[in-house]
């Protein structure tokens, strides 16, 4: 489907190269992939004309496959593109973000990442703990049912650190996720210290 600002591909899949390679997107300000079947390939071209781009400020990428070389093409894009202010790429099957996490230290311009649906473990945290103490764009972050069995850690380090003194984080989505009281408890305290971020737990 295609307006004159919008190109989203849903449920079907398609030779999204043959696509990508056909159309400009330099008339689009919202592309969405959803269940459509993109590779580490597409997602590569996709990133790769995106760098540059100047026009498209929302993109998703939702539902698929993606390994370490799309991760990787993703992060590029999150460094180098300057226009994207929301971000979504929830429910892959990928079990390593981090590169995607670590690009937030550089980017300026996304005020908005859904990461729902995904497998967030402590180190994902411990790397979201030290991009927050950096960026200060981010306003608005998804980890809706991103729960695994080794994630507490990580929620308390960025409770006692990074988001003590962030100041641009307005909304944390971390429900429907298991925690423990004692995360529960340091989540709260949280919001006593920082009033500026609502948390959803």
């Amino acid at each position: 489907m295609e307006s004159n600002t919008e190109l989203q591909i849903t449920g079907i899949p398609l030779n999204i190269k043959d696509i990508l390679s056909k159309i400009s997107l330099d008339t689009f300000t919202k592309i969405t992939f959803n269940d459509c079947g993109l590779t580490d390939e597409d997602v590569i071209i996709l990133t790769n004309k995106l760098q540059s781009n100047t026009s498209v400020t929302e993109l998703n990428i939702i539902h698929g496959t993606v390994n370490k070389n799309g991760i990787n093409a993703i992060a590029n894009l999150i460094k180098y593109n300057n226009t994207i202010q929301k971000l979504n790429i929830s429910d892959l099957f990928c079990i390593n973000f981090m590169p995607i996490i670590e690009a937030f230290e550089y980017n300026k311009s996304i005020i908005n990442l859904n990461l729902s649906y995904n497998m967030i473990d402590n180190n994902h945290y411990v790397c979201l703990n030290n991009a927050l103490k950096i960026n200060n764009t981010l306003q608005y972050l998804n980890l809706r049912h991103t729960n695994s069995q080794e994630m507490h850690f990580g929620i308390w380090t960025l409770c006692t650190e990074s988001l003590i003194i962030n100041t641009s984080l307005l909304d944390l989505d971390l429900s429907h996720n298991s925690f423990y009281n004692e995360t529960v408890y340091t989540i709260h305290e949280l919001q006593n210290i920082n009033q500026l971020i609502q948390i959803i737990i």
